[in-house]
């Protein structure tokens, strides 16, 4: 998917950028169009969004792929850059279906063993603890990814 923005709202010239639509269940979804956003002095292009109300930035900066809150105060690191973002997308959604919702504790956790080596394989310095994959392997890890439930979400 390919969004844009004006070109004045970034003054490094950044008006478009491809990005993946979405993910699996609320992880992630692309935004509608790019949006501007300085945090601590940095500028942002927000692309998408995680859960309820957190987004999914780019540092214009440096490339790399963060996340934030609801208030967007501060960020963490998603991905070192968009083609790694991009990649794992795409890998993980490959590896969907992760279990059925009659699925033992011992399927939930090869799942999330699963996506983090995925993860690890493609961009090894993004699966930090208390980082957004890790946090995602952890939920796909205690159940909460039940192929009818995500399909049904």
């Amino acid at each position: 998917m390919n969004l844009a923005a004006t070109a004045d709202s970034f003054d490094s010239g950044v008006v478009s950028l491809e990005v993946p639509t979405d993910l699996i269940g609320y992880s992630y979804r692309a935004a509608d169009s790019l949006e501007a956003f300085v945090i601590s002095g940095v500028l942002f292009a927000r692309f998408g969004h995680t859960e309820m109300f957190g987004s999914v930035l780019l540092n214009i900066a440096t490339g790399e792929v963060v996340e934030s809150g609801r208030d967007l105060r501060e960020v963490s690191l998603v991905s070192t850059s968009m083609e790694h973002f991009s990649r794992c997308v795409q890998a993980v959604i490959g590896r969907f279906p992760f279990y059925s919702s009659d699925a033992s504790d011992d399927e939930w956790e090869l799942a999330a063993a699963d996506v983090a080596q995925i993860v690890r394989s493609i961009d090894p310095k993004a699966y930090i603890e208390g980082g957004y994959w890790h946090e995602m392997a952890s939920d796909i890890g205690m159940g909460d990814y039940a192929t009818e439930d995500v399909v049904n979400r």
